[in-house]
């Protein structure tokens, strides 16, 4: 508080997160939070700190308003209609493996791991999944370099506050 500080950047897991919040607050510490990807999902960002979330801008890496979330949601419904959670640690889950399943994909029947590497190498600026960009290189196998920024809202509404960015290496 004493730093003066206009905005404090978090890279802390939820938890962590309830808890600098609900401190700084009771400190009279308010400046602009800015977090991490694990702090991304808003409405449970939001339920955590009882509405302490609402105004946090935080990096992003899955568009919860994309359509390509609406058949794991209808998956979700099938397979395991008791999951309360729904967002962004939810989805993620899927995200993160898709291009896994992409990869064996490309790579076909003769599957080993050098033909593996090889389809994996073969995804470029691939947009079939709930990510963005995913791309796979001989010398990169990141995947994925891209985030947008997004606030949270009222009611932990997440709204989207600058379009995709991505990593470019040296840049």
């Amino acid at each position: 508080k004493e730093s003066g500080a206009d905005a404090v950047i978090m890279w802390v897991l939820p938890k962590h997160a309830a808890t600098i919040l609900g401190q700084a607050k009771a400190a009279g510490f308010q400046p602009q939070w800015i977090a991490s990807s694990t702090l991304s999902d808003a409405p449970l960002m939001h339920k955590l700190t009882k509405g302490l979330w609402e105004g946090v801008i935080y990096a992003n890496f899955l568009d919860i308003d994309s359509p390509k979330v609406k058949k794991y949601l209808e998956a979700q419904k099938k397979f395991a209609p008791n999951e309360q959670n729904t967002g962004v640690f939810f989805l993620a889950g899927f995200m993160f493996v898709e291009p896994l399943v992409e990869g064996l994909r490309r790579a076909g029947k003769d599957l080993n791991p050098e033909t593996f590497v090889k389809a994996m190498e073969t995804i470029k600026n691939w947009n079939d999944w709930l990510g963005h960009d995913c791309t796979f290189t001989a010398q990169d196998h990141q995947g994925m370099r891209s985030i947008f920024l997004s606030k949270c809202g009222p009611e932990g509404k997440a709204e989207k506050i600058a379009d995709w960015m991505t990593y470019k290496e040296g840049k």
